[in-house]
């Protein structure tokens, strides 16, 4: 089997497996478990022995789903899935594993919003897993990470050299754990506004918002202040908790009945 670049395949080494199955080994038993990406399935098998209850996995290249089907043909246990993973929507599951490409990472994020599963272990770009994770304060506090944390408690667990992937790629991995939080899903006009006031994240917020909302700008300026007091309009948007911004971002959609920030 050979690696594809047009799915941006980059595979485990006997090293990241035993590191990854180390962290994952606890939380597999008796469980329904989703498999990203599997591969060749060398973490396939590793997840088999830890016993889970149904192993999917779910693998986008047409060879490689037909490879794992024959190798792990007699585990009743196991299910392959021939499917593009931002496609695919699972059932319940509990558990969701994989090494994921770095082009579909936050398109992945935001497809897990509405997945309904306990607990997650993803490699990523270990810059992506830290912009995740970021704090806000932090200079490098960004949409991405207001956003992920408000749907998702996220962890980095374990940094992961790039000599432990095959072929080496340019940058360092980690992997992370991810809980689901209960949270609503974003409207469309709340998330393009919350999208468009980072895009302005070193300004302050009176500056920021009035960016995006031109004239209407009074009418958030007044849900803010209602809300946190007129000290806030004076914070640069990195240094404010992304929570209060989502809260104002939905309090002004509803109350001015906008589907779209952007027309």
């Amino acid at each position: 089997m050979f690696k594809k670049k047009k799915y941006g395949q980059v595979f485990a080494t006997a090293g990241l497996i035993k590191i990854i199955s180390s962290k994952i080994k606890d939380d597999i038993r008796g469980k329904i478990v989703l498999e990203i990406g599997p591969g060749e399935g060398k973490l396939t098998e590793k997840i088999l022995e830890f016993e889970p209850k149904k192993l999917i996995a779910v693998e986008k290249d047409f060879e490689y789903f037909q490879f794992l089907k024959n190798r792990f043909a007699d585990k009743e246990n196991f299910e392959c899935v021939n499917a593009d993973i931002l496609e695919y929507k699972p059932k319940k599951i509990d558990v969701a594993i994989g090494n994921v490409p770095y082009y579909i990472s936050s398109d992945l994020l935001v497809k897990m919003r509405s997945w309904k599963f306990q607990k997650g272990f993803l490699t990523f770009q270990k810059e992506f897993a830290e912009r995740l994770t970021t704090p806000y304060g932090n200079k490098n506090y960004s949409r991405l990470a207001v956003t992920s944390q408000h749907f998702f408690e996220t962890e980095i667990i374990k940094s992961l050299s790039k000599k432990l992937f095959s072929p080496i790629p340019k940058v360092d991995s980690a992997l992370i754990s991810i809980k689901p939080k209960k949270q609503l899903p974003m409207k469309k006009c709340e998330e393009e506004l919350l999208n468009l006031i980072f895009t302005n994240k070193k300004q302050k917020l009176k500056k920021a918002i009035h960016h995006v909302l031109n004239e209407k700008s009074e009418n958030m300026f007044s849900i803010l202040t209602s809300c946190y007091g007129v000290n806030i309009l004076d914070e640069r948007v990195f240094k404010i908790d992304g929570e209060k911004i989502i809260k104002a971002c939905k309090l002004y959609c509803e109350k001015y009945k906008q589907p779209s920030i952007l027309g």
